[in-house]
């Protein structure tokens, strides 16, 4: 019981809950999102992979590979996803508990300064109690399941900057330094820019103790620039391969994006809690449930309360903190438009001071058993408003997804097989439940549009798929049978006809 309640143990029991949550909304996700579509599309054998777009990278295609280069079963690869979040999140914030905790009394090592001294004062309860923060947020239980890059991108830029500290507390073990690189190299390889914005303080505090020669300066600087190169290789070497070369794949990112110079910080605070996974119109998210976004103004609180409390812990809390800044200022000030999974490493690193703040909150004897009664009923309080955003957002794209799922079970059911097309709005999801091609559009398509023309000159079977629901097939063309629209099929001229 006693290694239970350890913080270890705590941090274990909250990844285990927390892979749990995840796995209990497998049910309700029964199909792909675009995004998912296109990375799972790249390691999925017979499923025509939906071309990537400048901004994306091969982090997550390669943490779908173990399963999706096995099965095309959605339900499977979310509760792999699912399992993995809790891993993931046991490995980001494990490398915390060696930073706080107590420690024998005496004097700094020789050569340490004041980022390499112990948080002595500092509880290792802060570590699982900041996982357990980070675990409760219903984006983070949402997209424990889902196959986008921004979570997985906080577990590991989490893990790197733990690591890092570990490097500067520990100078005698290699251990912490291929931390620093492994998490660096995963986090480059999802994100590229996104890593190397927060990984920013970490190259600076590197190149600074490189200069006056402390000790490790060297060694955490080729740690961490290492880690990043190794998505950054990729990245460029693919933007020689597909888009010229790289200053013309960063244009193609900001076209993609819509990147324009701002500052939408509330807009961030409109998409904290849905329903929408894309706040595009910002229209979409605006309708502001209150106790459901507390949390996010009680964040920045409790960090500076982790600075004022927790003085000891002040290096390591500052390097925290500027990698979440770092992080998050592309995101606030080079787009209009927020979704809630764009900050989720900077919530996730901003957790962390939380943490290191509760447990330093001064109780007396007396104020302790009334305070922690009150802390509970506050975090039960922050549950439930997670819960109802939570419901919102599934209650939106659970009948979403399952219409996919039912109009790609009924065209598999009318013969709809590879080699084939789809073309239309959905086309993309579609294309994966049924392994055809796709070529989605805005609008409704034509029979005389150039998608349609070019997609029947392959010769194969093209499906046109629309949201009416009545009316003739055009000449030539099969009708088949949709739920919530229409179909029609055609033989391409070079095939067979079906």
């Amino acid at each position: 019981m006693r290694r239970l309640t350890s913080p270890h143990g705590l941090l274990i029991v909250v990844a285990v809950l927390y892979g749990c949550a995840a796995l209990s909304q497998v049910p309700s996700l029964v199909a792909f999102n675009w995004d998912e579509v296109v990375y799972a599309s790249q390691v999925r054998p017979g499923v025509p992979a939906v071309p990537m777009s400048a901004p994306r990278a091969w982090g997550m295609p390669l943490l779908l590979a173990p399963v999706a280069a096995l099965t095309q079963s959605i339900p499977v690869i979310r509760c792999y996803l699912a399992v993995l979040a809790g891993v993931c999140l046991y490995a980001a914030f494990r490398p915390w508990l060696g930073l706080f905790g107590p420690v024998a009394a005496g004097p700094p090592e020789p050569g340490r300064d004041r980022l390499g001294e112990r948080p002595a004062v500092v509880s290792a309860y802060a570590v699982p109690l900041a996982a357990g923060l980070l675990a409760t947020l219903w984006s983070t239980v949402l997209y424990g399941a889902m196959a986008y890059p921004n979570l997985w991108l906080a577990f590991a830029l989490v893990a790197a900057v733990g690591w890092f500290c570990r490097a500067l507390r520990e100078p005698g073990r290699t251990g912490p330094l291929a931390g620093v690189a492994v998490a660096l190299a995963a986090a480059s390889l999802l994100r590229p820019a996104d890593a190397a914005a927060a990984a920013l303080p970490l190259l600076v505090a590197g190149v600074v103790r490189a200069v006056r020669r402390a000790p490790r300066g060297p060694a955490l600087l080729g740690a961490a620039a290492g880690g990043l190169a190794v998505g950054w290789t990729v990245w460029v070497a693919e933007a020689f391969a597909r888009f010229g070369d790289p200053i013309t794949r960063l244009r193609a990112g900001a076209e993609v994006n819509e990147a324009r110079f701002g500052f939408i910080l509330l807009r961030h605070l409109e998409a904290v809690d849905g329903p929408a996974l894309l706040c595009r119109p910002p229209s979409v998210c605006s309708d502001l449930h209150w106790l459901e976004v507390s949390w996010w103004f009680t964040l920045p609180v409790l960090v500076a309360a982790a600075f004022v409390l927790a003085e000891a812990a002040r290096p390591v809390l500052t390097l925290t903190l500027a990698c979440a800044v770092t992080f998050a200022l592309p995101y606030l000030t080079l787009f209009d438009y927020a979704n809630p999974r764009f900050l989720q490493p900077a919530y996730a690193l901003l957790a962390v001071c939380a943490g290191a703040a509760l447990v330093r909150l001064p109780l007396s004897r007396l104020t302790r058993v009334p305070a922690i009664a009150a802390l509970l009923a506050a975090l039960a309080v922050h549950v439930y408003g997670q819960k109802s955003s939570l419901d919102r957002v599934v209650g939106r794209v659970e009948p979403i997804f399952a219409a996919q799922r039912a109009q790609a079970d009924a065209l598999l059911a009318q013969g709809v097989r590879p080699p084939c097309a789809i073309v239309g709005r959905g086309a993309i999801q579609l294309g994966y439940l049924t392994g055809c091609r796709s070529v989605r559009t805005g609008d409704d398509p034509r029979p005389g549009d150039e998608e349609v023309r070019r997609a029947l000159a392959t010769g194969e079977r093209v499906v046109l798929v629309t949201r009416e629901t009545a009316g003739r097939a055009p000449e030539g063309w099969t009708r088949l049978r949709l739920p919530g629209g229409r179909a029609y099929a055609r033989q391409g001229a070079n095939g067979s006809s079906n």
